[in-house]
């Protein structure tokens, strides 16, 4: 089984929809990887081919996708659209430290709420 397929087995029924949605990325390569000590993390990256820079990337839990906006995509793609994403999630949308932004994903049409607002063309997710 790849690790990609067992990330997909881990979270929950209701979540694989989305799961599979955020997997079919246009412009990235998927990095998944285990990540983070003590109590490894399913995480999977998006990467630009050729670069090591993560501009986005989400971790699997049973119930959710804890989706990542990278600091370089949010000064790059998303830095107008925080008041649109803070009135769709609320409480499930929030900074760290470092710049970047988190969010709670449990449904594709979160996923699809998230594309149509990336200024990046194509869309980074093919929704089709």
């Amino acid at each position: 089984m790849t690790m990609l397929a067992d990330f997909r087995t881990y979270a929950a029924p209701a979540i694989r929809p989305a799961y599979d949605l955020l997997l079919r990325t246009r412009n990235y390569e998927l990095v998944p990887t285990w990540a983070g000590q003590p109590g490894r993390k399913r995480a999977v990256s998006f990467r630009r081919a050729g670069s090591s820079a993560r501009y986005y990337s989400f971790i699997v839990n049973r119930n959710w996708l804890l989706f990542y906006i990278r600091s370089p995509a949010w000064c790059r793609e998303w830095d107008s659209q925080g008041p649109a994403l803070t009135k769709r999630f609320g409480d499930d949308f929030w900074p760290n430290a470092r710049g970047e932004w988190h969010m709670r994903i449990r449904t594709t049409d979160e996923v699809g709420f998230i594309v149509a607002r990336s200024r990046e063309t194509p869309y980074p997710i093919d929704l089709n």
